[in-house]
């Protein structure tokens, strides 16, 4: 069976970040936007603007031969990703709280 094999570009370390294999790469965009969009805080929601999704290879499962794909694949940067966020219910609690707490 064969495998695209995905990688995210790191443009501050100038870095590919580890590889992962998925079967398309509509699945490899909604892995990443959900990487960018983590209500976690991890490094591409905090900076999405420095990452970048690659498309690099193929993996073959029944042959074990992984070929490369050059160029490699641009599927978009983090911040093409970023989706607004709407407040979470304890997120407004904390606002109204921090305004409260202001006015006095």
């Amino acid at each position: 069976m064969l495998q695209k094999i995905f990688c995210v570009y790191d443009s501050k370390s100038k870095a590919y970040l580890n590889p992962w294999f998925l079967p398309n790469a509509e699945m490899a965009k909604r892995s990443f936007a959900d990487s960018v969009n983590a209500p976690d805080r991890n490094p591409i929601s905090l900076h999405p603007e420095d990452y970048v999704l690659y498309e690099v290879g193929v993996f073959d499962s029944d042959s074990g031969i992984i070929q490369h794909v050059d160029p490699h694949v641009n599927h978009g940067t983090g911040i093409s990703f970023y989706q607004e966020k709407q407040l979470a219910a304890q997120d407004l609690l904390e606002y109204i709280q921090q305004l409260a707490n202001d006015k006095h």
